[in-house]
């Protein structure tokens, strides 16, 4: 009888607790902006809205996201009413002016505490034209390495920087930082091109060993970093660590190039003439495929997710293959005698800068166009401009500008001294 009357009473507070849980989602009228409606970067965009619920609202979020990654692109407002039903009425700012030109949805949420849902709404950001601010250039004066910053307007600047020879340079035009490697150092500089400010990354030697650093590349607002010790790190826009990679034992990353979803690496094996070349998960760094050649890679260049391109030195020939950047399957397409490469630009998924040992060259993947763009005895440093489709070359003392268009060289300015690293500058 006791047992019998112990489970009424469970089964009547079972369901007066049923009863009392909230099942009833808050309702969300979106009244402004109106759909697909116009805004530019730094604007105030009116937003209104009615909510409304049988409880009380705990709490609303107002985000706006790029419809086409995904992602968050300024930050979130949060209100709480404590109230069944609320008028939102705000002023949203879009404040990040960096944002592209594109569609971006506003993403509303409502909490009552048991209960969350979310409306959304369209509208279209004008962001800032992107252009080309300059042209950095690390010159070698005396043993040390003074920055010089070539104006689109034509004026040559200084920075307030200097360091032991560079051995190469990269601008995260997002953040406006110049990151720097110097030969002989440990310590990776950040330049903050805005504040005219320098810090030092230590990234340590333990192994002292005399040149450490290997490669420099600027991918997804991230500066990765190759040494001889093996390692391979991402730093972020403040110095920390965000990516680490380390090769087996007497192995290490000689060159690298980054896609969304793989890092392919070039390693050189320490004590013999081999090579590996291994793909990485840009996020986990774990391995997707690895294998030893007897062939020097120098370069990488993606296609799409399933197709990428190696370049290899064999004896007096630079060779092309196809690489599946997931398995690592390669066959040979291409080679070309009497052209050793050092590095490889990618500019597109079919066209590459190819800086060899005394030339620059244009190489077209589909139609083995083969270009020679410029011969010199001096080291050659080049990149790429994708917004003006130019090739900025910087050859002993001579800073050149190569218009892919018209096939011709349009603008050269004279340094005072040997050009050893540069890069270009946009606004975003």
């Amino acid at each position: 009888m006791r047992l019998l009357t112990l489970i009424i009473a469970s089964i009547i507070f079972f369901c007066s607790c049923q009863k009392d849980r909230d099942s009833v989602a808050p309702i969300i009228t979106i009244l402004t902006p109106t759909d697909l409606s116009t805004f530019r970067v730094l604007d105030q965009v009116p937003i209104k809205a009615r909510i409304e619920d049988n409880e009380n609202i705990k709490s609303i979020t107002v985000s706006l996201f790029n419809q086409s990654t995904r992602t968050q692109a300024s930050g979130a407002v949060v209100v709480q009413p404590n109230q069944s039903v609320y008028i939102l009425d705000l002023s949203y700012t879009i404040s990040d002016s960096l944002l592209s030109t594109g569609d971006y949805y506003f993403k509303i949420t409502a909490n009552d505490g048991e209960n969350e849902i979310s409306a959304f709404k369209t509208i279209r950001v004008t962001g800032i034209p992107r252009r080309r601010l300059g042209v950095l250039a690390s010159v070698d004066q005396s043993g040390t390495a003074v920055f010089k910053y070539i104006t689109d307007a034509g004026s040559v600047e200084n920075l307030s920087l200097s360091s032991s020879p560079v051995y190469s340079i990269a601008i995260d035009s997002y953040f406006q930082n110049l990151w720097v490697v110097s030969n002989g150092s440990a310590d990776l500089k950040r330049f903050e091109l805005n504040e005219d400010r320098a810090d030092n990354i230590s990234v340590g030697n333990p192994n002292q060993i005399s040149e450490l650093f290997t490669f420099l590349r600027i991918a997804f607002q991230t500066c990765y970093v190759s040494l001889k010790d093996g390692r391979l790190i991402g730093y972020n826009r403040n110095g920390g660590r965000s990516f680490s990679y380390n090769s087996n034992l007497n192995e290490y990353v000689n060159n690298f190039s980054i896609s969304d979803n793989v890092i392919l690496i070039g390693e050189v094996i320490a004590a013999s003439s081999n090579y590996r070349v291994r793909g990485v998960s840009r996020v986990a760094a774990a391995e997707y495929f690895s294998f030893s050649t007897n062939k020097e890679p120098v370069g990488f260049g993606f296609k799409d997710d399933n197709e990428s391109y190696l370049f290899f030195n064999e004896g007096n020939s630079f060779k092309v293959s196809q690489l599946n950047p997931k398995t690592g399957f390669n066959s040979e397409v291409y080679q070309r005698s009497n052209i050793n490469l050092q590095e490889v630009i990618q500019m597109d998924t079919e066209n590459f800068i190819l800086i060899a040992d005394d030339q620059l060259l244009q190489f077209n993947y589909r139609t083995n166009f083969l270009d020679v763009i410029k011969f010199s005895s001096d080291p050659i440093f080049a990149n790429y401009d994708d917004l003006n489709n130019q090739i900025i070359i910087g050859t002993g003392n001579e800073l050149s500008y190569f218009d892919i268009n018209s096939r011709g060289f349009i603008r050269t300015e004279i340094l005072p001294g040997q050009i050893s690293g540069l890069a270009i500058r946009f606004n975003k």
